[in-house]
């Protein structure tokens, strides 16, 4: 077994095609064994747990009035949300990222302004959220994800359409640092990573995009163009499996989807069809572990406090799975253990 010191090093050299063989390996810093998947340049094993856990965390939202609350779920248990705690600031269009403990929620709109807040909570332990840090910019609809070390927000708007990508080291607070650009300025955009690369879908900027960018996430650097959505849209949001992310809702400017499309995130290109969600919505909350995905809430003419799931590896239409303790959209959801 090949011991390696740091994970970002392990997955930097996956990112580049270093590894060329499925090998166990064992990381030092997190304490864990993880599977190299050459083929999709991510990993398995132990290790997964750093980017998906089995709590689901949905935090902030807009309908009639702005929530604070945090609601939390059991990714493998089909059921209603639970009260979790609540954020350090009521807003809505906070992106939110997971190291597998952390799981921290970074910018969004206050019903005044956009907001730099950065705020965290422990995922296994329900409470309030805890003063992180700032954003490099305030914006909100932001697109987040991470690779279990770095926490990454990209796009937003404030004031106008944003390309930032600020980084966040999830296991120390403290503020962002600039991290590179989108390929083009957008707001309520998707986000997720198969550990290595991160993907961000759709969008708005001026009109519903079909726009997928990715990068690196262990070197800072800009955007580069991934592929296509099979519908240009906004307020979408992604789960995945690390080998799939799949994308689910939003609006195409003249009415609101139920659409889930695809891509293999290691492999460039276009979207494919995947199914279809059981309500038609924009800016719900997603979120997943290591089979399951999860979209929570949204808005598809009325604000909904629907939940349902898919299985990642599976093509087909999604299921009910219960509902958040308030209907509500732009909510930022994460997950871990």
């Amino acid at each position: 077994m090949l011991i390696f010191y740091n994970i970002e090093f392990l997955q930097h050299l996956i990112a580049n095609g270093k590894i060329k063989s499925n090998i166990e390996v064992y990381c030092k810093d997190i304490d864990k064994t993880l599977f190299v998947d050459e083929a999709n340049k991510t990993f398995s094993g132990d290790g997964v747990n750093i980017l998906l856990g089995n709590r689901g965390v949905f935090g902030g939202g807009h309908s009639n009035i702005s929530y604070n609350n945090i609601d939390y779920i059991t990714i493998s248990t089909t059921g209603n949300a639970s009260d979790f705690g609540d954020l350090t600031v009521t807003r809505y269009g906070a992106g939110a990222v997971s190291n597998g403990i952390k799981g921290v929620f970074g910018g969004g709109f206050d019903d005044s302004n956009n907001v730099t807040t950065i705020d965290y909570i422990t995922i296994s332990i329900t409470g309030n959220a805890v003063d992180f840090g700032d954003l490099t910019v305030a914006r909100y609809g932001l697109g987040a994800t991470s690779n279990g070390v770095k926490g990454v927000f990209g796009g937003g708007y404030g004031g106008g359409y944003n390309n930032t990508i600020d980084y966040i080291t999830i296991s120390t607070t403290g503020n962002a640092i600039d991290f590179g650009d989108l390929t083009v300025g957008r707001y309520e955009l998707g986000a997720t990573s198969n550990g290595v690369r991160a993907v961000f879908s759709g969008g708005h900027n001026g009109s519903g995009i079909n726009t997928i960018d990715y990068m690196t996430i262990p070197t800072p650097e800009n955007a580069a163009d991934f592929g296509d959505l099979t519908v240009a849209r906004y307020g979408t949001n992604i789960v995945t499996d690390t080998v799939k992310g799949v994308t689910g809702g939003g609006y195409n400017g003249s009415s609101y989807e139920n659409t889930l499309d695809y891509i293999t995130i290691s492999t460039t290109g276009n979207a494919s069809d995947f199914g279809d969600l059981t309500v038609v919505r924009r800016a719900a909350g997603a979120t997943s572990n290591k089979d399951t995905g999860v979209f929570g809430g949204g808005y598809g003419g009325s604000f909904v406090n629907t939940l349902d799931y898919i299985t990642i590896s599976t093509t087909g239409n999604a299921s009910d799975f219960g509902d958040l303790t308030a209907e509500k959209y732009l909510v930022g959801a994460t997950s871990g253990d």
